[in-house]
């Protein structure tokens, strides 16, 4: 009887909201949720659609971001209509996209990539953290808001295995500087 209280207590712990909320994604998939009183429900799971030509052009614009020596991470930066030479996709009204890609590096013959593709439909800041699995390794990793009715790119000069979303949430966008972290 005391071991099956405690494998009921054990359970008890991973059905809690912070199990619950942790999406997890990998190369080739989208997800589309929708955020209800603070929870993230996820709408559908599907194969990523081929990428689009203003993803692509999202994608290498990181790519060709350089990161100065010692740095860990690359400040978010805008992108303005007036650069964007291809049409932009439209956000879903009221969900947030997620695209997981393994993405062709810019050198021919060098290492894949990996690219999270998100899409705002929000009139509020997207904020999340996430946590990237290779094999049996994983380490949290930086991350930036994706503003409202926006699409935004997160890019790691290496393939991940699995990113794992947590923390999905709503908050003000302050109409200033996008928000790292």
């Amino acid at each position: 009887m005391r071991s099956m209280l405690a494998s009921i207590a054990c359970l008890s712990l991973f059905a809690g909201p912070a199990f619950a909320q942790t999406i997890s994604l990998h190369p080739g998939e989208t997800v589309t949720i929708r955020l209800d009183a603070g929870k993230a429900i996820i709408e559908s799971r599907v194969p990523a659609r081929p990428i689009s030509d203003y993803e692509t052009y999202l994608v290498r614009r990181a790519q060709l971001q350089v990161v100065p020596p010692g740095a860990s991470s690359v400040p978010a930066t805008g992108v303005y209509r007036e650069e964007i030479p291809v049409q932009p996709t439209m956000p879903l009204p009221q969900r947030v996209q997620l695209t997981f890609r393994e993405v062709p590096a810019l050198e021919s013959g060098s290492p894949n990539q990996s690219a999270l593709i998100l899409a705002n439909g929000y009139t509020s800041s997207f904020r999340y953290r996430a946590v990237m699995r290779s094999g049996i390794n994983f380490t949290a990793t930086d991350v930036c808001e994706i503003r409202p009715g926006q699409m935004g790119v997160e890019h790691w000069p290496f393939v991940i295995d699995q990113l794992d979303i947590s923390d999905s949430r709503l908050e003000a966008w302050n109409d200033q500087e996008i928000r790292c972290e």
